[in-house]
């Protein structure tokens, strides 16, 4: 009896946070998350915050210690990174992902959409990676120009102080060939 009435609290519970969810009723969906039991409340947790828009908060839940092996929770840490631009915390979601579904026993369908997303958020990592180094040869190319103009200013400015010295230096009625 008292399984029975831990299920029937569980689905209760389970319905709750989805209703408020689609509500958009953020905090209270978190709080009928934290009824939720094992790793449910992680994926509600980080769903909720995900849909909130909170990606930090929700990439925070996403990467806390004891829900690092969960399939659902890697890949959205992973869609968090991406979208973030932290190329470092999609590879290791993405990492986290691949080495979950290949001990995972999942269906074939299943297994498959998976495969199918797992491909997916590699692509769009690949394309952040690529934006990262051009990003990344941008500045380089930036702070090589700044210096060249520092220098240059610098040239420019001891020429100018140079000719303005050697100007002040040449008597006022005299001439050039020092005659």
């Amino acid at each position: 009896m008292a399984v029975l009435l831990g299920v029937i609290v569980a689905l209760l519970a389970a319905q709750d946070h989805r209703e408020r969810l689609a509500e958009g009723r953020f905090p209270e969906a978190l709080v009928a998350a934290d009824r939720l039991e094992g790793i449910e409340v992680a994926r509600a947790r980080v769903e909720v915050l995900f849909t909130a828009g909170d990606l930090r908060g929700a990439l925070c839940e996403a990467l806390a210690e004891n829900v690092r092996d969960d399939l659902v929770v890697s890949w959205r840490a992973t869609q968090i990174g991406l979208s973030l631009g932290h190329g470092d915390v999609a590879r290791e979601g993405l990492a986290r992902l691949r080495a979950g579904l290949a001990s995972a026993a999942a269906p074939a369908e299943e297994r498959s959409w998976w495969e199918t997303e797992v491909a997916r958020l590699a692509g769009d990592l690949e394309v952040l990676a690529r934006r990262e180094d051009q990003r990344r040869s941008a500045l380089q190319r930036a702070r090589a120009t700044a210096i060249a103009l520092l220098l240059l200013a610098g040239t420019l400015a001891a020429f100018l102080v140079t000719r303005a010295d050697k100007a002040r230096a040449r008597p006022a009625g005299g001439r050039r060939d020092g005659r």
